[in-house]
């Protein structure tokens, strides 16, 4: 399945998304499951189960109501969500670095914040696949101006916006496999070993660690906001 998106549109988004420095796209896992999504792509829990393929899933119980979709971040992982898969999980995760092309050449929906929110649940898919609402995820966002956090051009307003993808997003989208640390990166080198992503294994801290703005919005989720 193609994008939803018209030809125009889709050369709109590509636009926008390069204006905006969009260089990568984000996907953090178990890297246990490392082999199988360097063979196979990144599938949906829809289609991990259809085809038996083995995995060990960040979400068992998809608060989104789409596990036939699968989690992208824009700019930055979703720093709240992976760290609370990390600290209950006890494992080393990888973040998978995605390039921008699937923004406009897959079926996906652009969410402005959490596709679990019940402002999202509360949005038809269709009008979360529109140029719009990619426009959305990077606009003014309930009362917050983006402009007061000096966010960099090609994050998300909100540090939990996401894609739902709705194919299969394959190997070759696929840039670097990044991980914490050395001790992490020698694990994941053998466990690759032979393999051609084996190269492709990064230490990026940054990475694993809260957004530049964090402190605004644990602010306000201390207020009830």
């Amino acid at each position: 399945m193609a994008s939803t998106l018209t030809k125009e549109d889709r050369e709109a988004l590509k636009k926008s998304a390069e204006s905006r420095q969009i260089r990568c796209l984000y996907h953090y896992t178990r890297i246990s499951n490392l082999p199988t999504i360097l063979e196979n792509g990144l599938c949906s829990l829809t289609e991990l189960r259809c085809r038996s393929i083995s995995y060990t899933a960040n979400d068992m119980d998809r608060l989104d109501n789409q596990p036939q979709s699968i989690s992208v971040s824009v700019g930055f992982p979703n720093y709240l969500t992976f760290y609370t898969k990390r600290r209950e999980s006890g494992v080393d995760f990888a973040i998978l670095a995605l390039r921008p092309d699937l923004l406009w050449e897959l079926d996906a929906a652009f969410n402005r914040s959490n596709a679990a929110s019940s402002e999202m649940a509360a949005m038809p898919i269709g009008e979360r696949k529109t140029l719009q609402a990619f426009g959305s995820m990077f606009g003014d966002l309930n009362e917050v101006e983006r402009d007061k956090l000096r966010l960099r051009p090609y994050y998300t307003t909100d540090p939990q916006a996401e894609l739902l993808v709705f194919e299969r997003i394959d190997p070759g989208y696929i840039m670097f496999v990044n991980v914490e640390n050395e001790e992490v990166k020698s694990e994941v080198e053998k466990m690759l070993a032979g393999k051609p992503y084996s190269r492709k294994v990064s230490v990026y801290p940054d990475l694993f660690r809260p957004r530049s703005d964090w402190r605004f919005w644990a602010e306000r989720r201390d207020k009830g906001d």
